[in-house]
């Protein structure tokens, strides 16, 4: 199902930004919620100092990027209307 989300997304933006906006969506996006989720768990770790928190923790790469996704498709909704 994320596939086809992807693809059907991609597919109604693509063509209004370009394939060249798209991946610099895909990279900023990512990297900036790569960056903030790294020191927030730096930062959970400084004030418990427990070192499970580092190791049991996981972050799950792409909800910012299917946020971003979804705030796009909202926008072009509301544009349309």
């Amino acid at each position: 199902m994320l596939n086809s989300s992807f693809h059907v997304t991609g597919k109604l933006i693509e063509p209004l930004w370009g394939a060249r906006e798209m991946t610099f969506f895909f990279a900023l996006v990512n990297l900036t919620v790569s960056v903030l989720s790294v020191f927030y768990y730096l930062f959970l770790y400084t004030v418990t100092s427990d070192p499970d928190t580092l190791f049991t923790i996981q972050i799950h790469g792409l909800a910012g990027y299917i946020a971003g996704k979804v705030i796009i498709m909202n926008l072009r909704i509301i544009f349309y209307l």
